[in-house]
């Protein structure tokens, strides 16, 4: 992974801006718990452990989009997600981020029955992606300009331990 800012003073901008917006949406976004959880997905020992966290997130964005304006037909994760997307102008989420997640939390293992016969590879394209909207939703979502650095490539994970495929 890359990292967020290149020097002390667009570091001081951003935790400046940060602490701005928290005072103002922070409780709303849940910025809080999702902080929280940000910290452990970047704090991983393996890819499941990482995507995880990164999950967790998703699944409070959801449910913070749920309560702003709940869906009436046929509501999911998915279509709570791709909600929040459109409140914040970002593009929507693969499905395969939600497949992906639906595997490990059901079967116990990154590829299994929805997102079946995949190698840890096609794995780090879908957590680069979901963590790089993630970054993509806070900066909207707290107003603090766009995402100066795309942080994650599929190559940031090729270290990682991936124990389920």
């Amino acid at each position: 992974s890359h990292a967020m800012v290149t020097d002390d003073s667009e570091f001081k901008a951003a935790v400046e801006a940060f602490l701005a917006a928290y005072r103002g949406v922070g409780r709303a976004e849940k910025v809080r718990l999702v902080v929280h959880h940000w910290l452990d997905c970047l704090a991983c020992w393996a890819l499941e452990d990482l995507y995880l966290s990164g999950t967790t997130i998703l699944q409070i964005i959801a449910a913070t989009e749920e309560s702003r304006s709940p869906i009436r037909s046929k509501p999911s994760f998915y279509k709570y997600l791709s909600a929040a997307a459109h409140r914040h102008g970002l593009p929507p989420l693969s499905q395969d981020v939600v497949k992906m997640r639906n595997d490990l939390i059901h079967d116990g293992t990154l590829s299994g029955t929805s997102f079946n016969n995949r190698t840890a590879a096609d794995c780090n394209i879908v957590v680069a992606a979901a963590l790089n909207w993630i970054d993509g939703y806070l900066h909207t979502a707290l107003a603090l300009g766009p995402v100066r650095n795309v942080r994650f490539d599929p190559h940031s994970f090729d270290n990682l331990n991936a124990y389920s495929l």
